[in-house]
């Protein structure tokens, strides 16, 4: 059984105790307080309970099917683009490394963390009330992706040699931990997107 939140729950307690109040002072005025109810008070009650639950009902349906439809816009707009940030992710394994310094062959490493920030940033962007689970794992994913662009940031060019470009890492550790932890967010979110869509297909 799923209780609802205590903000959601609000409108239907306040309801119901306006109902009971309500029917209460109508139907036997003030001598209602001293336990003397007659049945008409309770139909009351009972009548303000219904309407509550029905309000209740009627305005988390609205929510939920607003969420779900929005769901399916950010799944439409972002799944595809995510998948590429996750392969430019990929190709820079090779920043991984315990080494001040590391010689590549020509890439484009400013380039490769666009083709991966750029993706997440727009999905973050991304205005319209979501599922709950949905908004708890794209902020997890948005809380990574700061410190590997701070990390990278750190990065530049030393000189070419003939092995191929030589850089220079400021702080190979955060590098290395930042990397790993967007790796991780970014694959466990790109799953979390497939794996719902494939349920929902069932």
């Amino acid at each position: 059984m799923k209780i609802p939140k205590i903000d959601e729950a609000i409108p239907l307690i306040g309801t119901t105790l306006g109902g009971v109040v309500t029917g209460a002072f109508a139907t036997n005025g003030f001598a209602a307080l001293g336990w003397g109810l007659e049945w008409e008070t309770l139909v009351a009650g009972a009548l303000g309970l219904t309407g509550g639950w029905l309000a209740y009902k009627a305005a988390t349906d609205q929510r939920r099917a607003t969420e779900n439809r929005n769901e399916y816009i950010f799944k439409a707009k972002h799944l595809a683009d995510l998948h590429q940030a996750e392969n430019a992710l990929e190709e820079c394994r090779f920043l991984v490394s315990k080494e001040p310094e590391i010689v590549v062959s020509e890439t484009d490493i400013q380039g490769l963390v666009m083709a991966v920030s750029k993706p997440i940033n727009d999905a973050a962007c991304f205005e319209q009330p979501l599922p709950t689970e949905l908004t708890k794992q794209l902020e997890i994913l948005c809380r990574t992706l700061p410190q590997f662009k701070r990390a990278t940031a750190g990065i530049s060019r030393v000189a070419k040699t003939n092995e191929g470009m030589k850089y220079s890492i400021e702080d190979p550790i955060s590098l290395t931990l930042s990397y790993t932890a967007l790796h991780g967010s970014l694959r466990k979110f790109n799953t979390y997107l497939v794996l719902d869509e494939l349920n929902k297909t069932i």
